[in-house]
């Protein structure tokens, strides 16, 4: 079985820095760059068990993390642990990757039936060219398996690479965990199809992106990964205050409540989409 997901980069065209404050909006549009996430079961013999995700940007040198899982006890979610490489070494860690395959798992955890297991799998991750700047612009070289494909092969480490500001680690959290979602649990469960999956969505990509980050951002990143362009009011950063420390006792019916909005404080982000819109032939 495989599961392909996308989510767009941003802009935010007005708001700046008043974004961070719930009194005012900010216009971001959504736009045609997208971070790829593609997801396939890795088949095992009969009666073999293995509980490891393998995740790859093959577009970067060195990009290949390799994820071992485990249910914590006393509700603490689900535990992920690098298993190559020097884990304290930040060159050798991805912790958009972890963090949001650590908290995925732990909400699919709490709602796939008994009767389903998280199976391995391997991931991989493919950014269109405008998430990075080249250093040369001259056009990349034809792929040399004679295919088609728009992925430009960057040659230098993950770390090593040049951003362009749009956004790139709010799109690979959104399309890495609304792919996890759809890939393990019953459509019955889980649509981004449907209003209810997108909130969903939303709501565990910001808290994955913001334990990541280390710090509650204004959230609009996010936002425009899950619903494109819009005028968004950021959500009151004590939301995600609930949530605590991954492993620690009741996380993940902490992590549940908060992805459906079932706790004592509720979500009161904004976005509106009615009336925005780029003009016809436009694009971003």
């Amino acid at each position: 079985m495989s599961t392909a997901v996308s989510a767009p980069g941003k802009v935010l065209l007005a708001g700046g820095y008043l974004v961070l404050d719930r009194a005012y909006t900010g216009l971001v549009f959504g736009l045609s760059a997208r971070i790829h996430v593609l997801v396939h079961d890795i088949d095992t013999s009969s009666g073999v068990e293995l509980s490891e995700i393998v995740v790859q940007s093959p577009q970067f040198l060195e990009a290949t993390w390799n994820y071992g899982y485990h249910q914590n006890g006393d509700d603490g979610g689900v535990n992920v642990t690098q298993l190559q490489g020097n884990r304290n070494t930040p060159s050798s860690r991805n912790p958009f990757v972890e963090t949001a395959l650590l908290y995925a798992l732990t909400y699919i955890s709490t709602i796939l039936p008994k009767s389903l297991s998280i199976r391995p799998a391997r991931i991989t991750i493919l950014a269109d060219n405008d998430y990075y700047s080249h250093a040369s612009s001259a056009p990349p070289p034809p792929p040399k398996d004679g295919s088609h494909h728009h992925f430009t092969s960057f040659n230098v480490r993950l770390q090593d690479a040049h951003k362009t500001g749009l956004g790139s680690s709010a799109a690979l959290v959104t399309a890495f965990t609304g792919a996890l979602l759809s890939h393990y649990l019953p459509s019955t469960s889980f649509s981004l199809t449907s209003a209810s999956g997108r909130s969903r969505l939303h709501n565990l990509a910001q808290a994955a992106h913001c334990a990541a980050q280390g710090k509650v951002g204004s959230g609009f990143d996010v936002a425009a990964a899950v619903f494109g362009t819009c005028v968004y009011r950021r959500f009151s950063p004590s939301i995600l205050s609930s949530v605590g420390e991954a492993g620690t006792p009741g996380f993940a019916t902490r992590v549940k409540r908060v992805v459906e909005d079932s706790g004592d404080e509720k979500w009161d982000t904004e976005i509106s989409k009615g009336g925005v819109t780029i003009p016809s032939g436009m694009a971003l």
